[in-house]
């Protein structure tokens, strides 16, 4: 039955990752169904993550989908992250994603676009303060005309991460 199922995942993986979803008993073997697909097409593990219904399994799949997602294809996930209204499901992804060193390093705009789109003000407020850090550490002068201008920071937060950069 398993070789059975890994065969079904390799050919047709949304059709096991529904069959596992919607087959009583068989919800523990998404996971594993979802890392196979994620290592043939990012893209539409990531969409099937999304249409699964709230919880901690949509959660924990769709942060993994999106992860890998940016690592395999960084400016087609962030097109479909710009084109999706801000999610919390999203955030910890996204996250993770807009204030790491190499999407800063790469494209500065996009990660302080990526940045502002966090739903959870909390987690937005940390990604605003590692971003800048990492802004800082690759040019402290332009690092502080990126944050002067970034959207989504009230004056008050502006404020703390321009005293901290100086």
């Amino acid at each position: 039955r398993q070789q059975v199922l890994d065969d079904w995942a390799t050919t047709a993986p949304d059709q096991a990752a529904r069959w596992a979803l919607t087959t009583p008993g068989q919800a523990q073997r998404l996971a594993p169904l979802q890392d196979r697909w994620l290592q043939q097409d990012a893209r539409s593990a990531t969409m099937f993550a999304v249409t699964l219904p709230a919880g901690e399994l949509r959660e924990a799949l769709l942060a993994e989908s999106l992860s890998r997602w940016a690592a395999q294809d960084g400016a087609g996930a962030r097109d479909w992250l710009r084109a999706t209204a801000p999610q919390p499901e999203l955030d910890e992804a996204l996250a993770r994603h807009a204030a790491s060193d190499e999407l800063a390093r790469a494209s500065p705009a996009e990660a302080i676009d990526l940045v502002a789109r966090i739903a959870s003000p909390e987690r937005r407020w940390q990604a605003w303060q590692a971003l800048a850090g990492h802004l800082h550490d690759i040019d402290p002068a332009q690092a502080a005309a990126w944050i002067a201008h970034a959207p989504g920071l009230d004056p008050t937060q502006r404020q703390l991460l321009l005293d901290v950069l100086r």
